[in-house]
């Protein structure tokens, strides 16, 4: 039994993007899974079944909010991993820092014009 092979541009089509957009994504995805190894034939590269699960599992969002509820689970999580939301003080204080009027700017100091010298001499007003 012959495997179905999918071309660039068919999984653009799956994926509903662009193919610039799933050749970022290729590149993205060969970088942090191992294991994956799209066949490629000169400048066209082909896709088996699994090389489109992998893409495709590598799309989903990380979030694991749907599966806590769905199945009640509450495992700890990083403190880095969840953004805390500010407090109404700290979000004012953020919003006056950003609209506060930078500082005046300081002029710069005129130069003191340097005296000039008038050299006497030079060619004979006599010719």
């Amino acid at each position: 039994m012959t495997e179905q092979l999918t071309t660039r541009a068919e999984l653009a089509t799956l994926l509903r993007c662009s193919e610039r957009s799933v050749r970022r994504i290729i590149s993205q995805v060969a970088a942090t899974t191992p294991g994956f190894a799209p066949i490629k034939r000169g400048r066209a590269m082909l896709f088996t079944r699994r090389d489109i699960d992998i893409i495709t599992e590598a799309l989903r969002c990380p979030s694991t909010y749907v599966a806590e509820a769905r199945y009640g689970t509450h495992g700890a999580r990083s403190v880095s991993a969840v953004r805390s939301s500010p407090s109404p003080s700290s979000a004012l204080a953020l919003v006056r820092e950003l609209t506060r009027k930078p500082p005046p700017r300081q002029r710069k100091r005129a130069s003191v014009p340097t005296p000039l010298t008038v050299l006497t001499g030079g060619r004979d007003a006599s010719r």
